[in-house]
């Protein structure tokens, strides 16, 4: 059995809210975590983990700095967890007189009365009501202080406030846990988004977690309002990102996006093109358009099917590499990308290293109607840096191909929520990002930068650090003159060299796009999904090839 430690913080996701930045540091001093790693776990809404280990003097660092900032934590042990928390996987559920009755598998009947968790399995950042949790999940766990009862809705029979199977499982449970909400509370928790790689994607362990901060009383508490510093709600957040809105200029964005961030999908673009070009054919009954429409669909798939190939064998072929071992060169690498000044995503307000948009119009013309895109948005970040357990490397975002599988939907902007407006219903945006702090995996060339420009890069930081210039101005009179800067610069050299002794190779490289590679990827995605998704794609469009080459040679020959 596994037999590891964690420590359970509250968290918050308030916009008017901000960490304060010297607080966590004196946290990150007694407890050896870094201030980004601290400002990631306090984020969220739900509960957040520090560490994972079997060394209980790391867990006594942990606890000792949070309890000299007075925040509330819960030490939890996995075998104690798992000893006191049931894990109760529900057959039958109904609404009862007392309660919610669940059957077990086992055959076994419990009553959840008091007040309950709902943990969804959905992926999501977004503010979720229990219905979206729901009808969005293929799980989701109910959590009480002794027990975390789990909904399979491929297995579990829910009955409806009748005790009929009713029309929809998902429906009858909205409704059972809506009545039950009348004299008893439901939360919502969406830890699952910000700890599913914690938990290694186990929403049942998670939630025997959660089980536990309920029974020991932590799950109600929050974070002191001495950690925060006060963030002005009149102030708007300082956007800086590219925006295009010209119907040319969208069109020609959307067909290089569509080639060059789409590794595995076929561009919506050809696709969009050939329909269009085939419709005309049976409109008009001219058998070229359907030729340039398998011509177009042969060239399209044919490039997309070696361009799958390519990424498909480099993926295979290239180690996945710890950063401080790397050397200069094509590498595949994962960690935690973060960025000293995140962009502030105009749509959902977070943070991030990485995020576009789009935004969509529903128009009606006669009997028809569509929704158009009349407006495109994307931001990078920069200086950003990708972190493990073994060390750091820049990484140069703006050069980089996303492949991200984390599209999510809404018709209201985070601005618009702030002031309280909604928005129209014949408006939406489509919006994937990278966000600070968030796990990445990428695949790209590690060039070497200079020597000189990363000891630069070294005293910049030094110079940013108020407290520790103090200690250069050797005769306290506020001003660091050249003498002292030179005997600073002494240790500052020696700093420097064990800096790059600690953080390896990696120190001295980039990792940027390279044109004799042609490839430089950065995925939320782990590198066996990606695979996957690789494997399934080349024999498609293999077969798509081919089909559009017979065809357009049987067009050439009947046409020509």
């Amino acid at each position: 059995m596994e037999n590891w430690s964690t420590v359970m913080v509250p968290t918050f996701y308030d916009e008017t809210k901000e960490l304060d930045r010297e607080k966590l540091k004196k946290i990150a001093d007694i407890s050896g975590y870094d201030v980004v790693t601290l400002k990631n776990v306090f984020t969220g809404r739900g509960l957040g983990f520090i560490s994972k280990t079997p060394d209980i003097e790391k867990i006594n660092r942990i606890t000792a700095g949070l309890k000299s900032a007075g925040i509330p934590f819960l030490p939890a042990n996995y075998v104690d967890v798992v000893n006191e928390i049931k894990e109760i996987n529900a057959k039958r559920i109904n609404l009862a007189n007392d309660g919610i009755k669940v059957v077990s598998n086992e055959g076994d009947s419990y009553i959840i009365k008091d007040t309950i968790i709902v943990v969804s399995d959905i992926k999501s950042q977004e503010v979720l009501t229990l219905k979206k949790a729901i009808i969005s999940a293929e799980k989701i766990a109910i959590v009480t202080k002794e027990a975390a009862f789990v909904i399979d809705f491929s297995n579990t029979v829910i009955l409806d406030l009748d005790g009929k199977k009713g029309v929809s499982r998902k429906a009858n449970l909205i409704n059972t846990l809506e009545k039950f909400k009348e004299k008893n509370e439901v939360v919502l928790d969406s830890t699952f988004f910000y700890q599913s790689g914690f938990f290694k994607g186990d929403l049942v362990l998670m939630s025997r977690f959660i089980a536990y901060a309920l029974k020991y009383g932590l799950y109600s508490q929050k974070l002191p309002d001495s950690l925060f510093k006060k963030v002005s709600f009149k102030q708007k957040p300082v956007y800086n990102h590219k925006i295009i809105n010209n119907s040319f200029k969208i069109m020609s964005h959307l067909l290089k996006k569509n080639f060059k961030d789409n590794i595995v999908y076929l561009p919506a673009f050809t696709l969009t093109v050939m329909f269009i070009l085939i419709y005309f054919s049976f409109r008009t009954g001219d058998g070229l358009y359907l030729f340039f429409a398998t011509l177009l669909g042969f060239i399209v798939f044919t490039y997309k099917m070696f361009r799958v190939w390519k990424i498909k064998q480099i993926i295979e072929d290239t180690p996945t590499s710890k950063l401080r071992s790397i050397a200069a060169g094509f590498v595949e690498v994962s960690g935690k990308i973060t960025s000293p000044k995140p962009v502030i995503s105009p749509i959902s307000g977070s943070p991030c290293v990485f995020f576009r948009y789009t935004k969509e119009k529903f128009v009606r013309s006669g009997r028809n109607s569509r929704w158009v895109t009349v407006e495109i948005g994307e931001g990078c970040a920069e200086n950003c840096v990708l972190r493990d357990e073994t060390g750091e490397i820049g990484v140069n975002v703006k050069n980089a191909s996303f492949f991200l599988t984390n599209l999510y939907t809404t018709n209201t902007t985070f601005n618009e929520m702030q002031y309280g407006l909604f928005g129209a219903d014949n408006v939406r945006y489509k919006e994937e990002y990278i966000l600070d702090g968030q796990k990445v995996y990428v695949l790209g060339t590690a060039k070497p930068i200079s020597k000189s420009i990363s000891y630069g890069k070294f005293l910049s930081e030094i110079k940013k650090d108020k407290e520790k210039m103090k200690k250069f101005d050797l005769d306290g009179n506020g001003v660091i003159d050249f003498e002292e800067w030179e005997i600073a610069q002494k240790k500052l050299r020696d700093e420097f060299l064990e800096y790059k002794q600690l953080k390896g190779q990696a120190a001295d490289l980039l990792i940027d796009y390279d044109r004799n590679n042609g490839i430089f990827v950065i995925s939320n995605e782990k590198e066996r999904s990606i695979l996957k998704r690789l494997k399934i794609a080349l024999p498609l469009y293999f077969i798509g090839s081919l089909v559009c080459l017979v065809l357009t040679l049987w067009l050439t020959v009947n046409i020509f």
